[in-house]
């Protein structure tokens, strides 16, 4: 917790915009780290300050040396440039559909604002994805996503799914994304993969391109 504390004080003091952002990414992934061991009874390897030492080595081995751009960003869905890239990626979020990822949001929202609801963190995750969200009762707005992907090369839409066949998605999801891009890309292509068949758990991902 003083680690955490004093991580949050710090991040203020560094002045360029983009690597502080990095900072707080590195946050979330100790959190992700310490729930994990958690969770599973592990032994904590390493104490607060080397694990931000590792994680921080890892982003910088990750981006040296890359031509591409590397960005992360805590900008808000709407307020977002369309942008000339090679490729976006967007993920799909199911209305009322929680998963392990979601005590790890929650947690790290409330870390980054400085209180401890959860319950109020959770509130403002859900407004913050309410662009991300398809319901299978009612109509979904892709033009998001269209605008965001209106100056790529090619785009991805991705998702987990359980307790649902494949078939049910590619009907009620895939084909009005179809629909939806078709004047943008001339060509999709599906792929996905099990991950538990004793509850038809799949992860998707749904690529257009021309």
């Amino acid at each position: 917790l003083d680690y955490l504390f004093y991580w949050r004080e710090a991040a203020y003091e560094i002045e360029d915009e983009k690597q502080r952002e990095v900072f707080w990414s590195s946050v979330y992934q100790i959190i992700s780290y310490w729930l994990a061991n958690q969770k599973f009874a592990n032994k904590i390897v390493y104490q607060p300050d080397q694990i931000m030492a590792q994680v921080l080595n890892q982003h910088a081995a990750f981006v040296k040396g890359r031509t591409g751009r590397v960005e992360v960003s805590c900008i808000a869905l709407e307020e977002l440039v369309a942008d000339k890239n090679p490729l976006v990626v967007f993920p799909i979020v199911f209305e009322d559909e929680e998963s392990q990822e979601t005590e790890l949001q929650c947690i790290f929202h409330a870390w980054f604002h400085g209180y401890a609801d959860l319950e109020q963190a959770r509130r403002d995750i859900r407004s913050s994805l309410r662009h991300y969200y398809f319901s299978f009762e009612k109509k979904s707005d892709f033009s998001m996503f269209l605008r965001l992907s209106s100056e790529a090369e090619s785009a991805a839409l991705t998702w987990s799914g359980s307790d649902i066949p494949p078939k049910i998605y590619e009907q009620e999801l895939v084909e009005p994304l179809r629909k939806a891009f078709s004047e943008r890309y001339g060509h999709s292509k599906l792929f996905y993969k099990a991950v538990d068949r004793t509850v038809d758990a799949f992860d998707y991902l749904l690529l257009f391109y021309n």
